[in-house]
């Protein structure tokens, strides 16, 4: 057999299994509002978490609160413009399961576009970082 190697693209892959998760974790309880469920896997460990979309529900806070309560979800964490129920799934080889929503879209996209600057920088001190050595080499 000559076939190379499979690679697998990550965001390929959490694309791909995106829509079965979100199917199948809202079905777990049909009455309640619909999230975009997606899997991460951080540090070598799985996290389950539930986003509720922007602008979907008039009241976001309470649409999380309502999972959280379904869930079991009883750690709460607030970040920059973001809120979060966190805990874990009886059932479910998961390190954690959360969900969250946007609590303030401004402070939320300026976190955001500070945390895209940070690992741009880190991303150029590396990549000088590694520079002489790649010239050595050559």
């Amino acid at each position: 057999m000559n076939q190379a190697p499979i690679t697998v693209d990550h965001w390929a892959f959490q694309a791909a299994i995106q829509p079965a998760v979100s199917e199948f974790m809202n079905s777990l309880a049909p009455d309640a509002p619909a999230l975009w469920w997606h899997m991460l896997f951080t540090c070598g460990h799985l996290e389950l978490r539930g986003m509720v979309e922007a602008g979907r529900y008039s009241d976001p806070a309470a649409v999380a609160e309502q999972w959280a309560a379904l869930l079991g979800l009883e750690d709460e964490e607030t970040l920059p413009g973001m809120r979060m129920f966190r805990g874990r799934l009886p059932g479910l080889d998961a390190e954690r399961v959360g969900v969250w929503y946007i609590a303030d879209r401004a402070e939320f996209e300026a976190e955001a576009a500070r945390a895209i600057a940070a690992s741009d920088r880190v991303q150029a001190e590396v990549t000088q970082a590694e520079a002489p050595a790649a010239w050595e080499a050559k």
